[in-house]
């Protein structure tokens, strides 16, 4: 009898650190999304897309210029 309550006592805490285990992994995945804040996204994401037109205009400016075909 003893060592079928031992059994389910370890039964059930293992379950519960699994549990447990799989809480703390998932929390510590979306920890650094949620970290930093949607304006600092958006930020970056227009400072991209600023750079990328800059480069684009200045690849295109290349074209006009007749030694820069060659």
């Amino acid at each position: 009898m003893k060592t079928q309550i031992v059994f389910e006592y370890k039964r059930i805490l293992r379950s519960k650190i699994i549990w447990l285990v799989l809480c703390g992994l998932v929390i510590l995945t979306t920890i650094p999304y949620f970290s930093l804040p949607s304006s600092d996204k958006g930020q970056l994401l227009s400072d991209y897309r600023m750079n990328q037109m800059s480069a684009q205009q200045g690849y295109d400016s290349l074209k006009n210029i007749p030694k820069a075909r060659k």
